[in-house]
């Protein structure tokens, strides 16, 4: 589930697995946002989403990231959403950035339909 803007479950018959993923998810997000403040390294953020996607049974997608804002709407600093990553920079005041957690119920690895752009797990 990608949270760049929000999330939505429509209707109400849904599996509970489906149900923790996109709390689990919002919650990732959470605790990523948590962190954010001058002095703490961009890598942080994906130590901090995988920890507790992986505590809940779910695996961060390592095909995106999150990703500076500025001029540009995709620029550095890049920001992985899993740990043990290479994002290299530390935080300062008036830094304009995304996180937005891709959280997986199964693998770690991304699936594309055939249009090549919209992805699944």
């Amino acid at each position: 589930m990608d949270m760049t803007i929000s999330h939505l479950l429509v209707g109400d018959k849904f599996e509970e697995e489906t149900r923790k993923l996109v709390q689990n998810t919002i919650e990732c997000l959470q605790q990523a946002i948590a962190i954010v403040k001058p002095g703490v390294k961009f890598r942080e953020i994906g130590n901090v989403i995988q920890k507790h996607a992986n505590a809940n049974g779910f695996s961060v997608v390592k095909g995106y990231c999150g990703h500076g804002i500025h001029r540009l709407f995709h620029m550095a600093p890049n920001v992985p959403h899993y740990a043990k990553n290479n994002a290299t920079g530390v935080m300062k005041a008036g830094n304009s950035f995304i996180i937005e957690p891709m959280i997986n119920a199964r693998t770690f690895y991304e699936d594309k339909w055939p249009d090549d752009w919209t992805a699944r797990d």
